[in-house]
């Protein structure tokens, strides 16, 4: 089955979405990507993927653990004060680029 053509704009979270609409959408994601490649030669590929995304964010914000799409990426069920990054940094963001990678492609700008 070829991938749908699909943009990583349509997987962003928008700002009329409340956080646990945010919140529900980043789980399917995060699931669907998992569910995906469990059990086969890839899913290393995409834990990995994983890692370096959780790095790159406690490298860049050493406030990560602030966060709580930052405990749902590393699977903890802290509920700290903080939601997620804006603009570019988010986490939310993020996970919605990385599923349009693995389930679909970018349509041309």
């Amino acid at each position: 089955m070829a991938p749908k053509n699909i943009e990583a704009a349509e997987f962003r979270p928008t700002p009329e979405q409340t956080e646990e609409q945010v919140l529900i959408g980043f789980r399917e994601q995060k699931r669907k990507l998992l569910n995906r490649f469990i059990g086969t030669p890839r899913f290393s590929e995409m834990d990995e993927r994983l890692t370096q995304m959780i790095s790159a964010i406690e490298a860049k914000h050493q406030d990560a653990r602030q966060y709580r799409l930052y405990h749902e990426l590393i699977g903890s069920s802290e509920l700290p004060p903080m939601f997620d990054f804006p603009g570019e940094d988010s986490i939310a963001r993020q996970m919605a680029d990385l599923y349009v990678k693995y389930f679909g492609t970018k349509k041309a700008a």
